[in-house]
């Protein structure tokens, strides 16, 4: 993929995974809230999350009603607020440093920095999420092993990813195979490429399954989501800044809006959510 991320399938288990190119050393470092449009943001990625966490927590608290609740990659702590109004007691881990912010300015107990690096040793929690944060890990294997460590027991990791089998993934890797690589855009948007926080792997469920399997975990519970609903991917395709074209963007995102509904219709989503114990 020209001026794009390799993709590559394990030829072993079929887990699709990249290697980005190298980004020049003035955008190192850089922080992934820092060039979003925070309107557009959070009328698409906030407005999807927020609809699935009731069915979501309820599905948790089948397995651990109550207790201490880590959220990995927190974001501007929107679950964290959620579980606390479920009973659970709320702490987000968040590299960025203006989202934790926002959230610690809203009484969240958000600590800025990554995972596992930012916990003490031997701290524990009754459940471990990853919302749409595990397919960011170069090595989610490790990610999910020290989850693991950080889990009481009986507790629970809950994953939600990107889901490789839906139509909008399946579309933009066609049309990139059969231009022979020139139609990229919609396969390079889909790995967030040239983000300073791109996918570095998409998961099936299958492929999920396994490399929790591999971590030491059992699965409990699986469901698919609906990424968003239509009406809001024009704000998703969009909220980077400097996405491009007006026209363009509005183009992509009435196509996007479009397989969203063709997904939900067939029952694929777009998010795969997991929940497993350690064994």
């Amino acid at each position: 993929m020209a001026q794009g991320p390799l993709i590559f399938r394990c030829r072993e288990c079929g887990v699709a995974f990249t290697r980005h190119p190298a980004r020049p050393a003035s955008q190192n470092g850089q922080d992934h809230f820092g060039g979003i449009d925070e309107g557009q943001y959070f009328r698409s990625v906030m407005a999807t999350r927020l609809r699935s966490y009731a069915a979501l927590v309820q599905r948790v608290q089948k397995q651990v009603p109550s207790g201490k609740w880590l959220d990995v990659g927190c974001s501007y702590g929107w679950l964290l607020k959620y579980v606390a109004e479920q009973g659970y007691k709320g702490e987000g881990v968040e590299p960025s440093a203006p989202a934790s912010l926002r959230a610690q300015q809203q009484q969240l107990q958000v600590r800025r920095g990554l995972f596992p690096e930012s916990l003490a040793r031997g701290e524990q929690f009754d459940v471990i999420s990853f919302m749409d944060v595990l397919e960011h890990f170069e090595k989610p294997g490790e990610a999910l092993e020290a989850t693991r460590e950080h889990l009481t027991a009986g507790g629970v990791a809950v994953i939600q990813v990107p889901d490789q089998a839906c139509w909008l993934f399946r579309l933009a890797e066609g049309m990139y195979r059969l231009s022979g690589g020139t139609i990229s855009f919609a396969l390079r948007r889909l790995w967030l490429d040239g983000f300073d926080f791109p996918h570095q792997f998409y998961f099936t469920r299958q492929t999920l399954s396994l490399v929790l399997q591999r971590s030491g975990f059992e699965i409990l519970d699986w469901q698919r989501t609906p990424i968003g609903h239509p009406a809001e991917a024009l704000d998703r395709v969009a909220y980077a800044a400097g996405s491009g074209n007006r026209l363009k963007t509005a183009v992509v995102g009435l196509a996007v809006g479009a397989i969203n509904a063709v997904d939900t219709l067939c029952g694929h989503g777009g998010l795969l959510t997991m929940i497993a114990r350690a064994r």
